[in-house]
């Protein structure tokens, strides 16, 4: 059985949108969650989405003048790959974004791009063959990356790319 679930908050400001999908004790696998909090202006919102299954796609969207967000994504499962990607972008300021991912073949990615000052991203993954790559660039400072891996065959990407500012 798989699930599609999608929350919309377009221009949206202290807003909270949360997906959960699937169950310990069920066979629920292959779900895609959506929470697309983005438009003119993301300011102040909260998303999370936690799927406890397999093989599961979540994505947090906070894009356009994007400040102050925290994003969340946990993926537990065994089996299959769970992908989860996290975009704050165009005038990032100030948010939080973290994945945590529990399994075998998990892919990970952060952005924050976008004249990105002051965000943090963390991405914590156990299992397997885990990648994570992180994206903090474009006029980009003072902003902190975390990444924690435990298991095998595991890869990590962080991108600092800043701009030199002169008086």
């Amino acid at each position: 059985t798989s699930n599609l679930s999608t929350v919309s908050q377009s221009s949206s400001t202290n807003n909270r949108g949360e997906i959960f999908q699937g169950a310990t004790s069920t066979s629920v696998s292959s779900n895609t969650a959506n929470v697309d909090q983005s438009d003119l202006t993301s300011l102040s919102n909260d998303a999370v989405i936690e799927q406890l299954s397999n093989s599961n796609n979540a994505f947090i969207d906070q894009d356009g003048l994007s400040n102050g967000n925290d994003a969340t994504i946990r993926q537990i499962g065994t089996l299959g790959q769970n992908r989860a990607t996290i975009n704050q972008k165009t005038g990032s300021n100030g948010n939080d974004a973290e994945v945590e991912q529990s399994g075998q073949s998990n892919v990970a990615t952060v952005n924050q791009i976008g004249t990105s000052d002051e965000n943090t991203a963390s991405v914590t993954q156990s299992g397997n063959s885990n990648t994570a790559t992180t994206n903090q660039n474009v006029r980009s400072e003072d902003n902190i990356v975390t990444v924690n891996q435990s298991g095998n065959n595991n890869t990590a990407t962080i991108s600092q790319n800043g701009t030199l500012f002169t008086d």
